[in-house]
């Protein structure tokens, strides 16, 4: 497709002397569309350990249909409710943003319609309040919302819950930092810069 759109992409590596004993490395990415922050394509490249995984998931929202291609093999496709509007991990996490936290109280919590690892399902994400954290980007100490992401257990987060987020709590709610348990120990992920 020649619709524009935002690229986001994470990657994870293992370094130092963990890499010694744990080697991962990991590429998640997605194509989002700026309108309404829904995939229309979204790729992942695992490697953890013995465990890998490459696949690749095109989304036709006006139809309701999924694409998959998983190491290679295209896999059966997947239908769904278009008024659902679904979203994969990284379009549900720019989708938080939108979601205005500060009306939020300890324990609410909202759903995200989501695809993900072959299975559709209500992304939960339980707001923990309020918490002044220590950044490594040129904020400083800042306020932020915590938030839990509840990722049911598969092969690659072994905890319902492991994922928490940390979103600054002014206007713009950048995605401050990322704690995920993960099946060889505790993955973190820091915004070092950004720019309008």
């Amino acid at each position: 497709t020649d619709e524009e759109c935002y690229k986001v992409e994470i990657v994870g590596r293992t370094d130092g002397f963990i890499g010694l004993f744990a080697h991962v490395k990991d590429t998640w990415g997605a194509f989002v569309k700026p309108d309404n922050l829904q995939p229309l394509y979204s790729y992942q490249d695992i490697e953890e350990g013995k465990y890998t995984r490459n696949e690749k998931t095109y989304y036709n929202h006006e139809k309701g249909h999924i694409k998959i291609i998983k190491n290679d093999e295209v896999k059966e496709p997947k239908d769904f409710e278009p008024t659902k509007k679904v979203h994969d991990i990284l379009s549900a996490y720019l989708k938080v943003r939108t979601i205005d936290l500060g009306k939020f109280k300890k324990g609410d919590t909202t759903l995200l319609y989501t695809y993900y690892d072959n299975a559709f399902y209500d992304l939960v994400l339980k707001y923990d309040g309020k918490e002044r954290i220590k950044t490594k980007t040129p904020f400083g100490k800042v306020d932020a919302h915590r938030v839990f992401i509840m990722i049911p257990k598969n092969d690659v987060f072994p905890e319902e819950g492991g994922v928490v987020a940390w979103i600054s709590a002014d206007q713009n709610q950048l995605p401050l930092k990322i704690e995920a348990k993960m099946f060889f120990g505790k993955a973190y992920c820091d915004l070092l810069s950004y720019k309008k």
